[in-house]
This record gives C-alpha cells, structure tokens and sequence, in this order.
C-alpha cells in the first residue's frame, strides 16, 4: 500500500475530478458520459461521489494507524516491546531512527498529491502542487531522513524535477482567471512579509535572552578506552535529582560530526572528561577540550587507573605524536591551542576513581561533578568506605551477572545491565566480584563475554561452580570484537588449562573447563553494546530480559558431558556441595562450613541490594 498509495487513491477520488465544457457542464474527466453535480440522489454521479467518499475511509484510516504508530514507537522502543517494532517495521525501517515522524510527512505528500487534482482551477491545481512539493523538498534537505544518504539526494531530486516541468507546464495553460493569480500572489507576498516580521524577533531574543545550556554534562571519552563507563556515568546522572537537564553522550545526542565542537562550545555546562589511557591522542576528543578550554566551559577531569599525565615532551612534539591533528584546523584549532591547554591540563579539577565501578563508588563520583566552581590541581580520590547499606544476600541473588574482574569496561557493562533489568525483573540482581561465590539461591548467571574472559581463573572458577549448582548460563557479548571461540581455540584450552591461578583457588580441569565454554555458546548470545544508543539498549535489554524470565530453562550441567569432575581437587569438588546442597541448614552447617575450606566468606560483604528498587 506505501509503495501504491499515490495510485490507489486517486482511482478512488477519481468521480471528483471533472472537466467543464463550453455548454457550461461538467462531466467526470474519466468517465465523460456522466454529468457532474446535477441530478438528485438517484443520479449516477452522486452514486460515484458515495462509493467514492466511503472508499477514502481507506487511505485516511491507513494514516491514522501511521499516526498512532509514530506516536507510541519512543514509548515501545524504551520498553523494548519488539513485537510493535516487528508489527510496523515496513512503516520505518526506511527512514533514520531520529527521523521516524518523516514516515507521516511522505503519507499527508502523497495523499495532497492524489487530492489537489480534484480542484475544478488548473492554476489552483499547479500552485498547491508546487506549494507541497517545495515543503517536502525543504524538510528531506534539512533533516536527511532517510537511512540511505543517495534516497535523500533522489527524493531530492525527483521533487525539484517535477516542480520544474509544473512551471513549464503553467506557461501553457489556457483559461487562467487574472483576478486568482493576482490574489493567490499577494496572499503569498503577505504569508511571507508576515513569517519574516515573526522570525527577526524571534531570532533577536534567540541570541540575547539570558537562558541556561540544554546539558548540564558532556562526557568527553574515548570510546575503546571508557566507552561503557559513559554509559554507566550518564544512567546515574540521570537518576540524581540535581541533574535537571540532559546529559550528553555522543552515541545519543549527536548526528552530524561536524556539530560536534558547537555542542561543547555553547550547548554544555560542564565537560567531563573521562581520561583513559589513549584520550589524549584521540583527535576528537582533544578538540573537545581544546573547545572547552576557549571557550572558558568548565572541565572536571576523571583519571581512571591506566591514564598518564602528559610529559613535557608529548605537549612540545604533539603534532609529532598525533600527526592526525591537523584535521582539526578546518575547525579553528590549530596545534598552538592544544598546546596551550595541555599545559593547564594538571591545573583542572580532578577525581581519581579506582577500576571499581561499584555503586557506592558511582554515587560518590556524581557527588564530585555536581560541586560547582570546583577548583584546584590536587587529586580527590574516590572509594567506597562509606557502603549505603549491605544486606545478606546469600538467599536473595536469583539472578547474578559476571564478568572479567581485570577489565573495566567489562565490569561497567555488567552494571548497565543490572541497571536496566532491574525494572524489567522482579527477582534480586547482583553483579559478582573477585573473591565472592555465586549465591545459594542462584538461577541465573548472566556472563558479559569479552575476549580473554576464560582465561581468568576467577570466570572459571565461577563456571564450575555454576555447572555443579545447576545454574542456567546466559552469554551476553558486549564488545563488537569478540572472538566467539573456535575449534582451536577450545583445542588451545585443553592443552594449556587455565593461565592465571592468582586467588588460591583450586586448580580447574582443562578439558572440563573446555566442554563448559563449549556448552554455554550452544545458546544464541545477546548483544548488549552500552556504547549503542538509549533505544538500542532497551531492546536488548527486553529481549534479554524475556531470556532470564523464561519459566523453562537449560541449567548449564545439561549440556556438559558427564563424567568429568571439574575441579582437580576432590575437596574444591565437594565445597560446592557444600555451598549448594546443605546450606538450608545440614549436619555441615551450610555456608560456614565453605568459609572454612575456602576462606571465602558467606557473602556478608555483598555489594548493596537497595538499589534494585530504585528506577533508571
């Protein structure tokens, strides 16, 4: 019907058109036997014109169903309703994300290109035509709506083209009333004296009224180096009360690259400047804060564990360092500007936050950005020796995420993900830490897939332990560079084991360890990249939501091969036993019975669950 539309609904008004004669008659253009407007009810014409009137209830109620589509598609996207999205992809899949409402505007400029033929004046007919091609011709230009950049050019193009031939086409028009034309011309020249009267007002109070920054943060990262911490920061930033207005993360809020500096220049109050290790060679990002820094915005700094300060010798020989930041020219940063504000780098407000990013640790760091006028060059080191309160979780996590304890980026996914279910799931959520064991009531276990994670011997370990409980394993991949493991891969694991034994563990059978990674990749892994946009990540979530909710589950025992013991250790083999069959109050005295073999405590020091009934 989309592609059909323009056809279809003139057919149906077709008993609407009609042509006069010198007789003074009318007749239907396409059926010239019958009159136009005389006769009563019985006449044919009036017949056409009911048939006709009832059959547009179709392209109009086709229209309605668009409208209400594009009004529900944020709220749906949010929820991750996927089956709306699954329903009325024909009616967006077109068009760019931000871009969905366009759908409408190319559904009213169709159905106005099948309704102004039915206007009795040819002039008429061809101004209104040119009128309604023009808009469309503006609002493709200025928003680029379509997700192929060559369909804006050809729509583009198409309308340009016809409303070239209407002007040819005017010129040999016959019958023209003067007085029309003449009033048409100066209601056009009146519309438009009056728009530019509104406009230069407007424009006036636009540049000189006193008005705060639509962001009140902007998170400068690079994206390899922070890009999951930003998401994290920015979802707890939204959740502080004294956060009124938005938070900018480029994945979100930007559109065009060459925006970019404009956004920093007059739109932020503050930039937040997330300094991973390569930060200071990323192109962009040094012109944020080369931006930031001319145009006095305010900067405070987040050193993360593996960023260094820059030396003398990288400011001096920058362009040598980073030959690429000549790019940056075209947009009136020259080298002597980053210079100059490498130089004051050291001078700017600084928290130095520990590879944690636990939520006591989170909370504190927004504490930090929301002081104003922060000044000074020392460090202010962030940790979590206040908790907001621990609570006994060993019969409470039912759903527990994991993920490589040395990678940061992989951690802050594991919390993004805890944060977005924790509205979509009833049961307790709890991302697992170094030295901690899963809990006794334990169903899920949600492992973030990053490369290298089953070389870690605590991600192995927690594996065993999940297989002996009867734990369902669910592999969420959150890097686009993951490696899914092949059959050398597996084969490199059986003949080499475990790499790293450095928490006292019990050493892990390496053949078991591979019959474990093999069994959890049976399952189709779900994508959670937090460095998607807002709207991506909450139809992963959802789906990966309804995965956890399922009411029948694989348990990850059920697709390893029998008769292999995990773990080396006999002893290591029976703690789990221990931990997971007789901890509801058997003759070894459940979990301090563990404790006592392992020297893993019985999870008191979890981190907090209050925040699980808190929304994002």
């Amino acid at each position: 019907f989309m592609c059909f539309m323009v056809p279809i609904t003139a057919s149906l008004v077709s008993p609407f058109q009609c042509s006069g004669h010198p007789n003074g008659k009318w007749t239907v253009r396409v059926y010239p036997s019958v009159v136009c407007w005389i006769g009563g009810a019985d006449s044919m014409h009036y017949q056409l014109c009911v048939i006709s009137a009832l059959a547009c209830t179709l392209p109009f109620g086709f229209l309605t169903v668009a409208a209400m589509a594009v009004r529900k598609l944020p709220k749906k996207m949010k929820e991750g309703d996927t089956g709306f999205l699954r329903t009325f992809a024909f009616l967006f899949f077109r068009f760019r994300l931000e871009c969905h409402w366009f759908v409408l505007a190319f559904l009213v400029r169709n159905l106005a290109v099948a309704f102004i033929p039915v206007l009795p004046e040819v002039s008429a007919q061809t101004v209104l035509m040119m009128m309604v091609l023009l808009v469309s011709v503006v609002t493709t230009a200025y928003n680029s709506p379509w997700r192929l950049p060559v369909a804006n050019h050809l729509d583009v193009f198409a309308s340009m083209s016809v409303i070239v031939l209407l002007h040819f086409a005017a010129l040999f028009t016959e019958g023209v009333d003067p007085d029309l034309l003449a009033g048409v011309a100066c209601a056009l020249l009146v519309a438009i004296m009056a728009v530019f009267m509104a406009l230069v007002p407007h424009a006036m109070w636009q540049r000189f009224a006193p008005r705060g920054k639509p962001f009140q943060f902007f998170l400068c990262h690079h994206k390899a180096g922070a890009g999951n911490l930003a998401r994290l920061l920015k979802m707890y930033l939204q959740q502080d009360s004294a956060v009124t207005r938005r938070v900018f993360v480029d994945s979100d809020d930007l559109r065009d690259l060459s925006e970019l500096f404009s956004f920093v220049q007059g739109q932020v109050e503050k930039l937040v400047i997330l300094c991973s290790r390569d930060i200071l060679s990323r192109v962009w990002c040094i012109g944020e804060m080369s931006t930031a820094h001319l145009n006095s915005v305010s900067m405070q700094l987040v050193i993360l564990p593996d960023f260094g300060y820059p030396s003398d010798d990288f400011i001096t020989e920058y362009q040598r360092y980073v030959p690429d930041v000549v790019m940056l020219a075209e947009h009136g940063i020259g080298v002597p500007i980053v210079q100059e504000f490498l130089r004051s780098f050291k001078m700017q407000p600084k928290v130095r936050m520990p590879s944690d990013p636990s939520r006591q640790i989170m909370v504190a760091l927004v504490g930090q950005l929301l002081v104003k006028n922060a000044v000074g060059a020392d460090e202010v080191e962030l940790s979590a020796t206040a908790p907001l309160r621990t609570i006994q979780t060993s019969t409470i996590a039912q759903k527990v995420i994991v993920a490589d304890q040395g990678n940061m980026e992989a951690l802050c996914t594991a919390h993004v993900i805890k944060m977005g279910l924790m509205r979509l799931l009833p049961e307790a959520l709890h991302v697992l830490m170094k030295g901690e064991r899963l809990p006794k009531a334990t169903k899920h276990m949600v492992l973030v897939c990053t490369n290298g994670i089953f070389q870690d011997h605590f991600i192995a370990s927690t594996l065993v332990d999940a297989q002996v409980a009867d734990v369902a394993v669910v592999p969420v991949v959150s890097e686009a560079a993951f490696r899914f493991p092949s059959p050398e891969s597996i084969q490199e694991l059986r003949k080499n084991g475990i790499k790293t034994v450095d928490d006292g563990g019990p050493e892990i059978d390496s053949d078991a360890m591979a019959d474990i990674v093999v069994a959890i990749f049976t399952e189709i892994a779900v994508e959670v990249n937090p460095q998607d946009s807002e709207e991506i990540i909450a139809v992963r979530l959802q789906a990966l939501s309804k995965i956890l909710g399922a009411k029948e589950v694989k348990v990850l025992s059920s697709r390893v091969p029998t008769g292999r013991s995990p773990r080396v250790s006999q002893a290591a083999s029976t703690e789990v036993m221990v931990d997971n069959k007789e901890s509801e109050g058997g003759a070894l005295g459940g979990g301090d019975t563990v404790a006592a073999v392992t020297g893993h405590t019985d999870f008191d020091d979890f981190d907090d669950f209050d925040d699980t009934i808190q929304p994002i």
